[in-house]
């Protein structure tokens, strides 16, 4: 009440004042803006949160509205739970300062002459004074003070004051505002209330919990995760409403808690609103309209827009946002609704992280196959560090393994680590058995991971109790007894476990070497796969004289394939002619046993039948990509981890390519290629070379093009704006020293790449130590090196030998900078070689004349807009920086890149480096398998990769496995990573 109070009303409360209509017509409303996709957006803003507030209502209220409700916008607590009620009532949520009612607001509430007016507070925060100012401004208003003894108390009053019944309400803590003010647009869409609550305290008070049998609550929605709201409060929900009439909203932050909220309370939504999480006042102004326009209000950071809200956008289709608040609040980066980390998409190779789905879409690095009577090939995915079931139809799913090399643990099988895997078997039952080195693990059908050997430390095994000894452990089988066989790595044996757990040795004497027939236990062994039947005889390969070996279930040896020379295979009898490298065995129901053979190039599957006669069944002897069809006219590279079903077809993995060859001789492909030759065309249709630390260089144009050092292939590759790849450089017979067509030349082993401006290529062709240059027209001509190895020369470049350049960078002038070894050339437009960084030893760098220091192993550089020069220094766990005049200083240290990985810092190996208009540094990390950002104002943070080595997936950038390589930037800022056999692209 404000009776006896005297208060002198200014003119400008009694009259809409000339700078009241122009604060009016100028809260601004920015015109759309065309974005990414389909979404446009545009900004609503004032000169401060009081004006925005205005900005606000004119957007959701463009004429009049019944109700307006009025909070202190210096101490907004009090008015966290009312946005939900104006919502319902229909009008929206102004602010103002203690002090007085500032122009604007009193202009916006004779525009909109509402009936009621509701001030949220008590006097300290909306004191007599301005309550009689807000009084005046509407005299034909009724005016109503909705306050409490407290925020809380103010909550339940303005609840109680405008909602008669609610069967589901938002709670949320009080402590503080970015769940609320999320909670309050999705509350008001739906006509629901937020009440606010101590979140830290272990029960509901007395007066909420009346406040719920008021309002008839039969559901409710905890907004923020246990840190803002109790675990036990959300028991004691649990318990008086029932756990499936609780649900919680909570995220890792209040970005992706008001994702949650978003996605959880509107299943479809044009429109949008956008709110800092850090300008709480914009969002309380914004949670009003945007509940009545049943609109979800997202915060997001001010210079950017969480995924996980980014993502909302689209699953709701929205078409518009609408940005609460100036650029000072969100920056126009959020114009753009760049998103805070970026998305990945695989733009040029065929291997593709494993996912549920046909089995022929995924790659799989098959460690080892196993298949159950029914048809499933069970494979243990080392790089995935999962194990994937395929089923007859074709079908992948994951059966065991979180992707981690975390231990095994005990529990679901799914949700552990798998360790260091090495074999795995599977039992009549259909139960799993899994080798980690230092553990035997089963894993039952129903999903469970038990220990069924090994106390957890590496080294030799010890006859007696399984579960009491050392292991080293390598491939394994279960025969039909239930019996596991196992290569003892340390004892050089073959090892046996019984179902009640006993371990004893049943082949070999403990020395490593040749087979000796007659008793299993009294020969040399050098075993390197094992087989059994269904006789329980075993077979094993013998990696010391190249044979195989047969031990019946009695313990006697002899010698089924091999006369112990190296040699191609001959068809015929299996102990008359010489083998490879054995690389796998299996053994069907009826008793042919298949081993993998390899030498020099000359690659084989090979049938032994039970009466010892030798075939081959797939391989034409040489390497290359497998081809579907008959298996015999097909290449095989290293085949490797057999099994055999029931149906006498037998699996296996070939050098990242599972396949299949059926009894019939059929081979088959159940996954997709992981690296190869590259094939003209769509790019993300193309293998291509597998890159190993720098061995795919990167370089884009500005015409949208990327460039591809393919060291694997020895070619150059060009993927245009379309995305359609082509060979550009190598591949042909002619000597690169002999000027001509770039692609008749024959590269070897080119491991970077850099283009001008004018659109000449410059290659780093590492092992033939040359530098080419290679024209818009094609034609290829030497610019430094003399094909000899060695240290480079000042002087004409042409006549200096190089040490073996691993990447080249070409900057404005045309000055083409080169690593090699340990130094960095500089190469001028007229071909004269200069060192610019390194003394040409390797060491820590050391700020001061680059040309004098020392250098790590430098692999890629990139430069800038001035002409510095950054260096990727893998050794010295630095970036280093050396500019135009030759200073050398460190950009980024191991120390800088704390804060964006889990553990050590120590395993900061930067492989490349590129650098955009803007100063920040993207780097490619070889050694924690992501790709850091380091801004201009020195933050560094992970922007691509989980840590985890592996194949790229689709999506969320920060969720995807990596094996990061070489990055460029785009011309719209768009980044390119290599990253094992694929380019991959971040866009923001």
């Amino acid at each position: 009440m404000t009776d006896g109070v005297n208060l002198r009303v200014p003119a400008s409360v009694l009259a809409v004042s000339a700078l009241a209509v122009a604060l009016l017509t100028a809260a601004t409303v920015a015109p759309a803006a065309a974005t990414s996709g389909s979404i446009t957006t545009s900004r609503v803003s004032g000169a401060d949160r009081y004006a925005t507030a205005v900005a606000v209502a004119q957007d959701g209220y463009p004429n009049t509205a019944p109700v307006v409700f009025i909070a202190a916008g210096t101490n907004f607590p009090d008015a966290l739970g009312a946005g939900p009620a104006a919502a319902k009532l229909g009008g929206p949520l102004l602010l103002t300062p203690p002090g007085g009612l500032p122009d604007e607001v009193v202009a916006e509430l004779k525009h909109l002459n509402p009936g009621t007016i509701d001030i949220i507070g008590g006097t300290a925060a909306i004191p007599d004074p301005l309550f009689q100012l807000i009084q005046a401004a509407v005299p034909g208003a009724t005016v109503n003070r909705l306050a409490g003894a407290d925020r809380y108390a103010t909550s339940r009053a303005v609840v109680g004051n405008v909602f008669t019944t609610a069967h589901t309400a938002y709670l949320a803590t009080g402590a503080n505002y970015p769940d609320a003010l999320s909670a309050a647009a999705a509350a008001g869409s739906q006509a629901d209330p937020v009440i606010l609550i101590n979140g830290s305290a272990t029960t509901l008070d007395s007066d909420t919990l009346a406040e719920f049998a008021q309002l008839g609550v039969t559901d409710v929605v905890i907004a923020g995760g246990p840190v803002s709201i109790s675990a036990a409060i959300e028991g004691q929900l649990d318990s008086l409403l029932g756990a499936a009439h609780v649900t919680r909203l909570g995220g890792a932050d209040r970005y992706e808690t008001s994702a949650l909220i978003g996605a959880h309370s509107f299943t479809s939504a044009t429109k949008v609103y956008l709110a800092a999480g850090t300008e709480f006042p914009d969002a309380l102004a914004g949670s009003a309209v945007a509940g009545a326009l049943h609109a979800p209000l997202l915060t997001v950071q001010p210079g950017c827009v969480p995924y996980d809200s980014y993502a909302d956008l689209t699953a709701l289709g929205v078409t518009h946002a609408t940005l609460i608040g100036g650029t000072a609040a969100l920056s126009s980066s959020v114009d753009n609704l760049r998103k805070c980390d970026p998305e990945l998409s695989i733009v040029a190779g065929v291997a593709r992280a494993p996912h549920p789905g046909p089995s022929t879409e995924s790659s799989i690095d098959a460690v080892d196959t196993a298949t159950d009577h029914a048809g499933n090939v069970y494979v243990l995915d080392a790089t995935a560090l999962r194990i994937e079931k395929i089923t007859p139809t074709g079908q992948l799913s994951f059966v065991a393994g979180n992707g981690t090399t975390d231990d095994p643990t005990p529990g679901a099988a799914i949700d552990s680590g798998l360790g260091s895997p090495t074999s795995l078997a599977v039992d009549g039952a259909g139960d799993l058995y899994l080798c980690t080195q230092s553990r035997i693990v089963k894993i039952t059908t129903a999903g469970t991971l038990s220990y069924v050997a090994g106390d957890g430390t590496y080294g030799a095994s010890v006859p007696g109790p399984a579960m009491a000894t050392p292991m080293n452990a390598d491939d394994l089988v279960v025969d039909s007894a239930g019996d596991i066989f196992f290569i003892d790595a340390s004892n050089d044996t073959v090892d046996r476990i019984t179902p009640s757990g006993s371990l004893s040795i049943v082949a070999g004497d403990g020395s490593w070497g040749a087979l000796s027939p007659g008793p299993a236990l009294d020969s040399d062994l050098s075993p390197s796969a094992v087989a059994v039947d269904s006789a329980g005889d075993l077979f094993i390969d013998n990696f010391d004289d190249k044979r195989v070996a047969k031990v019946t279930a009695s313990g006697v040896l002899s010698i089924v394939a091999g006369d112990g020379s190296a040699d191609v295979p001959r068809a015929g009898s299996a102990t008359a002619t010489g083998l490879g490298e054995l690389s796998g065995v299996a053994v069907d129901s009826v008793g042919n046993v298949f081993i993998g053979d390899t030498r020099d190039g000359d690659n084989y599957l090979e049938k032994i039948s039970p009466s010892g006669q030798l075939s081959i069944i797939a391989g034409t002897g040489s390497y290359g990509d497998p081809v579907p069809g008959p298996a015999a006219a097909s290449p095989i590279t290293y085949p490797q981890a057999f099994s055999v079903d029931t149906s006498g077809n037998l699996f296996f993995a070939d050098d990242g390519v599972l396949e299949e060859v059926t009894a019939s001789g059929t081979l088959a492909l159940l996954s997709s290629l992981a690296a190869g030759e590259p094939k003209p065309g769509p790019a993300d249709q193309s293998p291509l070379g597998m890159g190993v630390f720098g061995t795919l260089g990167l370089a884009t144009d500005s015409a949208g093009a990327y460039y591809i050092a393919d060291a694997t292939n020895s070619v150059i590759e060009k993927v245009d704006a379309s995305g359609t790849l082509s060979i550009v450089a190598g591949g042909g017979a002619r000597d690169p020293r002999t000027p001509g067509p770039a692609k008749a030349a024959q590269l070897f082993n080119p491991q970077g790449v850099a283009v001008d401006g004018a659109g000449n290529l410059y290659i780093a062709d590492t092992h033939n130590a040359l530098i080419e240059k290679v024209t818009p027209a094609g034609q290829m001509s030497v610019i430094a090196g003399d094909e000899s190895f060695g240290t480079a020369t000042p002087g004409p470049a042409t006549n200096s030998a190089l040490v073996g350049p691993l990447d080249v960078a070409v900057d404005a002038a045309g000055n083409v900078y080169a690593n090699d070894g340990a130094q960095i050339l500089k190469i001028t437009p007229l071909d004269m070689l200069s060192v610019f960084a390194g003394n040409g030893s390797n060491g820590a760098p050391i700020p001061g004349p680059a040309a004098s220091s020392p250098l790590g192993s430098p692999w890629g550089m990139a430069l800038d807009s001035s002409g510095t020069l950054y260096i990727a220094d893998a050794s010295s766990s630095a970036v280093e920086k050396v500019s135009p005049s030759g200073v050398l200083s460190i950009a980024v240290s191991s120390r800088d890149v704390a804060g964006s990985r889990a553990g050590s810092t120590t395993d900061f190996f930067p492989l490349d480096v590129a650098v955009d208009r803007a100063g920040d540094i993207f780097i490619a990390d070889g050694g924690y398998p992501v790709v850091e950002e380091r801004t201009a104002s020195g933050t560094i943070t992970a922007i691509a990769g989980t840590g985890s080595w592996g194949n790229p997936a689709p999506g969320r950038a920060l969720n995807s496995s990596l094996n990061p390589e070489s990055v460029a930037l785009g011309p719209t800022g768009e980044l390119y990573l290599t990253t094992g056999a694929d380019v991959v692209k971040l866009s923001w």
